[in-house]
């Protein structure tokens, strides 16, 4: 008989390995800039790069604000991601974090880089299939399927996955003690459609599974927002459905309807930091009505607490329209 683990239990150690949001010892990778918590290893979950030493690193994870200076790792200055539409800036690792673009220096290889010899192949094997062994072995079992297909999927519309994934980034917010007794019903989640990469079959599920799902490393972030801005963000977020968007919202907390039949009216498009993003604010709200948050009627002069990913939260061009909300932004 298969032992059964809560699955909102499990996705604990997803947001941990994924999403780096629990405070604990770690060491920074030093191929893709990444904070591995100390308890998952010697190895990066996010690139495979071995840990550079074994004293861990002793500061506690931090959630970066718009106001984070980045670091050189790997003797490479911090670069901005040079592929069109992108616009990532401060990148710490040999690739882009939002679209994989290489770095400078990875389109020009090194003639000078030595070969790996036989006994540095043998030990990169050993590493990888011990990597393998413990990725692959199940910790979890789940009797659904849980959705995370593009189209149709988490960029088009509400999913299981994507529920699961925003209970489990406001739960875990709450479970820390970041939030108020007084303010639990003011508390929503959202997350970016785009950034759910895999779906998860039913049956046992591995690290390897979710981390396919959750791929960037993100963060876990805290925004307080008026009703009336949640509202702009939803309607924002949606111009184009039921074409597919990465930005797509994918909720906790929130029952919202959205009506695709009425077009939506587009204002200016969203500048941040100076430039301009790739959505355009609304000028009026004409698509999305929120009827409840928590089970209690939608105000749009109250302030509600938004647990989000920092990619929707940063100010960066291609985030979603809560980058505009990003003034409230705040580790939590």
């Amino acid at each position: 008989m298969k032992k059964v683990i809560c699955f909102v239990c499990a996705l604990t150690l997803l947001l941990g390995v994924c999403m780096t949001a629990l405070a604990e010892d770690n060491w920074v990778c030093p191929e893709c800039g990444a904070r591995v918590p100390v308890s998952l290893g010697d190895l990066c979950p996010k690139c495979g790069a071995l840990r550079p030493s074994s004293t861990p690193d002793p500061t506690p994870t931090a959630v970066p604000t718009a106001e984070s200076t980045p670091t050189a790792i790997g003797g490479h200055a911090p670069w901005d991601c040079p592929a069109p539409g992108c616009g990532r800036t401060g990148n710490k690792g040999n690739y882009c974090g939002n679209c994989g673009h290489p770095a400078p220096w990875m389109e020009t290889p090194d003639p000078s880089a030595a070969e790996a010899s036989e006994a540095d192949l043998q030990n990169a094997h050993e590493i990888i299939d011990e990597t393998d062994k413990t990725y692959n072995t199940p910790f979890a079992y789940s009797a659904v399927f849980f959705n995370g297909n593009r189209v149709p999927g988490n960029r088009t519309e509400e999913t299981n996955l994507g529920d699961l994934i925003t209970d489990a980034m406001v739960w875990t917010v709450v479970t820390a003690g970041s939030i108020s007794v007084e303010e639990l019903s003011s508390v929503v989640g959202i997350t970016n459609g785009g950034g759910i990469r895999a779906p998860i079959a039913a049956g046992d599920v591995t690290v390897k599974d979710v981390n396919t799902v959750l791929p960037f490393g993100n963060t876990v972030t805290v925004i307080r927002v008026t009703g009336a801005e949640l509202l702009e963000a939803l309607e924002a977020s949606t111009f184009c459905t039921p074409d597919p968007v990465g930005g797509f919202p994918q909720t906790s907390g929130i029952v919202w309807t959205l009506d695709t039949t009425k077009a939506y009216d587009q204002g200016d498009l969203y500048v941040l930091n100076g430039k301009e993003s790739t959505y355009y604010a609304p000028k009026s709200i004409q698509r999305v009505t929120i009827q409840s948050i928590n089970g209690e009627p939608f105000d749009a002069e109250k302030t509600y607490i938004v647990v989000t990913n920092n990619f929707s939260s940063a100010p960066t061009p291609r985030a979603a329209s809560l980058t505009q909300l990003s003034r409230w932004m705040k580790p939590w």
